[in-house]
């Protein structure tokens, strides 16, 4: 029986190191208009204007001058018993192009509207379009047509079209009359004719021929993808203008527009994952389709015609990250497909930063792999621990939002894929993909293998699984897929043979001293276990509770006398003594020490972002390493074995979802120290917030507890519905902790974009957080 993925993440991000760090896109010939991701853009009829839709965890309605210059929020809905529903179909002007029209959805329950409520989650029924209209001037609001949606005018001002909705296919289905089908109005005769009435048939985006004699309509039936169909206004003829059977391979076709002078159609075709998105032109004498840019990592969506059909604006996003803007181009015939190529621009990084380490090279990568990192230059390291090879080699990484480990040559160069886990754990026929994410932690002393934390299933030990694989309300089908109570394991893998081995059971964070003798780990089986810090003697086999307070091992000093460890109360960073000696305190987050011990490199708060510092530990002083104040920040700093160099990673403020591994020559007297000495401080019961915000699809929330006790840790929808329980009266150590959320409620379904509240409870205390999903 075939495998059924229940979720496959991929690493998109992709950008160089030259140009300016503002642009996200190069545009070729185009013009930018915008300055964030705005979508489904129309044009006005005087050609002055073009309205879209923003989102920003909540939609409205944009107004962007068509030449570019200062844009407003036209419109923004308001919530309606606590939900915010509505701009998500494409506007029109009217054809004095004084009103933007737009469609606008609310929670009527005399009408049927129902809101359900199961485990935290919600799902709202049969909601009620209504077209409304905005003046852009006073901007009054006005409701033109309640039950209908997807509204557009003709031309000539005769005809005003709307796919009309009927709540009774919900509420009384004997009775339902022209559901989902296209309406035209006539204002001169004031007959209506329904253009789509057929059951199964839903229509959506459409736009009238400039003589207004046919429309281009989005027509979906209920056994096959989306498809654009040309039919006549008088009903006599319809005609399929799109095919699933094309070069490009992207069968679902969206958002048609006619060219006023008749020549073109422009629609939007896709892959079924949307993943890639490219604009279409179809030739109405040659019945030829064309795409007007090459296929490329900048997806190109929703095409609008100006008035007089010599320009058009379109988006352009980023599939690495999701950002875009509006663009306006020249509509130039022998220039479809070819010209202008649009390609991600490079990001700027200042002098002084450091070497670039990781860069993804494409002909690299095994064919069996190649599918996966299509359009991927960069490997983005997530916040995980660089961790050094002892023969100062190799750095290695771990990326767990894809679920992979990697090692790149410490002097640059192309990086290696050593495992990748993707597929790696199957739960009755099921593939859970997100699950099992590796933490790489350290090398073996030999440089041969690389120690990681992972999880693994074990219902004997008290894991429960429950997989949901059912048909939703709205006929789809639904995998989810929710683990509690995984078994934390240390393995290890060979970087030439890719051999894996159990190294610890019922454990994490392992370490090895620098001679090879002991062995540093967290020993912990479930949450609800005691944790300590334990130290394997690698002659004898034996282990020891090394420290009983909990914590975790981060790296051993240069004679290995000492344990750099998280340990104490409030989770402090101190170096426990293996022999003779008292404890000493380090500054919190400290990652990695010098070889001659007198540095430890350890991130910490500046500003709105992180940085890595140094941390003297004769002169007793702080000092920077990376500029501050800048549009970039830094962490995970890891010293080479020789001290000569370290590396780290650089992450933009800018774009949060950009991370990139550096090396830089250590050189204490380049850097500039500063007064103040940050050593570990008691930790309070805080809630620091996640990283990355905004995200997609998951994102790591970070706390600290001052003090041992049971924690509560719930997601919720701004409108205060529970979406996700992350702990519930979970019995907590004090220290940091981390916790990734995969963007999926309690059922294991993903939610939708927008902002949700992180609450941490602890005893009478309780925190609040708020995070952005962006898809």
């Amino acid at each position: 029986m075939k495998t059924k993925i229940i979720t496959l993440v991929m690493i998109l991000c992709a950008l160089c190191a030259f140009s300016t760090f503002a642009l996200q896109i190069d545009p070729g010939t185009g013009t930018r208009i915008s300055d964030s991701t705005l979508l489904s853009p129309v044009w006005s009829p005087d050609g002055k204007w073009i309205a879209s839709l923003g989102f920003d965890g909540k939609w409205w309605l944009q107004l962007t001058p068509s030449e570019g210059g200062a844009t407003e929020k036209l419109y923004t809905p308001t919530p309606s018993e606590g939900y915010i529903l509505g701009l998500t179909k494409k506007p029109c002007f009217t054809p004095d192009s004084q009103e933007v029209v737009f469609t606008y959805s609310l929670i009527d329950k005399n009408r049927g509207t129902i809101v359900n409520m199961v485990n935290g989650s919600g799902s709202i029924i049969n909601q009620i379009p209504i077209i409304m209209a905005v003046n852009i001037k006073s901007k009054a609001t006005r409701v033109i047509r309640e039950e209908a949606e997807n509204a557009r005018y003709s031309h000539n001002g005769r005809y005003f079209a709307y796919v009309n909705y009927d709540h009774r296919a919900v509420t009384d289905p004997a009775h339902a009359e022209h559901h989902y089908s296209l309406a035209v109005y006539d204002t001169v005769t004031k007959e209506t004719k329904y253009l789509t009435d057929n059951l199964g048939v839903r229509t959506g985006d459409f736009s009238f021929s400039s003589d207004d004699t046919y429309l281009a309509v989005y027509i979906s039936e209920s056994n096959g993808p989306p498809k654009i169909y040309r039919i006549n206004l008088d009903g006599s003829n319809t005609e399929e203008i799109s095919s699933s059977d094309n070069p490009w391979k992207l069968p679902f076709f969206s958002t048609p527009e006619c060219s006023p002078g008749g020549g073109w159609i422009m629609y939007t075709a896709s892959e079924s994952t949307n993943t890639t998105r490219a604009l279409l032109v179809y030739d109405t004498a040659t019945k030829k389709t064309t795409p007007v840019f090459p296929i490329s990592t900048v997806q190109n969506t929703a095409g609008t015609w100006s008035p007089d059909g010599k320009k058009f604006c379109c988006s352009l996003v980023l599939k690495s990250t999701n950002k875009g803007a509006l663009y306006t181009y020249d509509f130039i015939e022998k220039n479809l497909g070819k010209e202008p190529v649009l390609q991600e621009v490079a990001q700027y990084i200042p002098q002084g930063f450091g070497t670039k380490l990781i860069n993804i090279n494409l002909n690299a990568i095994s064919p069996s792999d190649s599918s996966l990192y299509q359009g991927t230059k960069i490997l983005e390291t997530n916040q995980q621990f660089a961790v050094w090879s002892p023969d100062g080699k190799w750095i290695a990484v771990s990326t767990p939002v894809a679920n992979m480990i990697w090692i790149v040559p410490a002097g640059g160069g192309a990086p290696i894929n050593v495992a990748d886990f993707t597929h790696n754990t199957v739960y009755k026929g099921y593939e859970l993909a997100s699950f099992g994410s590796p933490t790489v932690t350290a090398f073996t002393p030999d440089s041969q293998e690389i120690v990681y934390n992972t999880t693994i299933i074990d219902e004997s030990r008290g894991t429960t699984v429950t997989i949901t694989d059912e048909i939703t309300s709205t006929g789809t089908r639904h995998f989810g897929v929710s683990v509690m109570q995984p078994i934390n394991v240390i393995k290890a893998v060979n970087i030439y043979t890719g051999a894996i081995r159990l190294v610890m059971d019922a454990a994490s964070w392992g370490t090895f001293s620098h001679n090879g003798k002991y062995f540093a780990y967290t020993s912990s089986i479930t949450p609800k276990d005691p944790v300590t810090i334990n130290i394997l003697d690698m002659e004898t086999k034996k282990s020891r509770i090394f420290y009983n307070g909990g914590g975790q091992p981060v790296c051993f000093n240069k004679d290995d006398s000492y344990l750099v460890a998280i340990a104490g109360p409030g989770g402090g960073y101190t170096m426990l003594p293996l022999g003779q000696g008292g404890e000493k305190k380090v500054p919190q987050y400290t990652t990695s020490m010098s070889p001659d011990d007198r540095f430890v490199i350890y991130g910490a708060l500046a500003g709105a972002g992180v940085v890595i510092r140094l941390y003297d530990m004769v002169l007793g002083k702080t000092i920077n390493v990376l500029p501050e104040g800048t549009e970039f920040q830094s962490w995970n700093g890891s010293f080479s074995p020789d001290g000569k160099k370290f590396c780290y990673q650089l992450i933009s403020k800018v774009e949060p979802s950009w991370t990139r591994l550096y090396v830089r020559d250590f050189n204490p007297a380049e850097f500039s120290s500063i007064t103040s000495v940050d050593i570990a401080k008691p930790l309070e019961f805080a809630l620091q917030g996640n990283y990355p915000n905004p995200f997609n699809p998951s994102t790591s929330i970070q706390f600290s507890l001052a003090k041992a006790g049971k924690v509560n840790l719930t997601i919720y929808s701004v409108a205060g519905q529970k979406i996700r329980e992350l702990f519930t009266n979970t019995e907590m150590t004090p220290g940091i902790h981390h916790v990734l959320w995969d963007g999926r409620d309690d059922l294991g379904k993903p939610v939708s974009s927008g902002v949700y509240i992180t609450r941490l409870h602890m005893g009478g205390k309780a925190l609040a957080g708020r995070m952005l999903l962006m898809k």
